[in-house]
């Protein structure tokens, strides 16, 4: 992206006024793209990545919860084998 303002070798990141009204509906035409708009998408942009983010943690905690009822769940069966192991061993 280039502004007119200046030269074309330095060079910008960001939507173009067009692109941006026409994703959100925003500003006062497709020519400009207001600050307070452009932060507002931002933090709700910061917002569902934050939502996102907690609803993950909150299902890693619960599958590492499982993992290691799986565990113990392993470990009682391994000394189940070695009991039943033993009393084959001693028919």
């Amino acid at each position: 992206m280039e502004l007119k303002a200046q030269p074309e070798s330095v060079r910008h990141i960001g939507p173009t006024a067009q692109d941006f009204r026409e994703a959100f509906g925003l500003g006062e035409d497709e020519r400009h793209i207001s600050t307070v708009d452009g932060q507002g998408i931002a933090l709700a942009a910061v917002q569902e990545l934050y939502r996102e983010v907690s609803q993950k943690d909150a299902e890693i905690a619960n599958l590492q919860k499982q993992i290691e009822g799986f565990q113990q769940l392993k470990d009682r069966l391994a000394g189940l084998e070695t009991r039943l192991a033993a009393i084959e061993s001693s028919r």
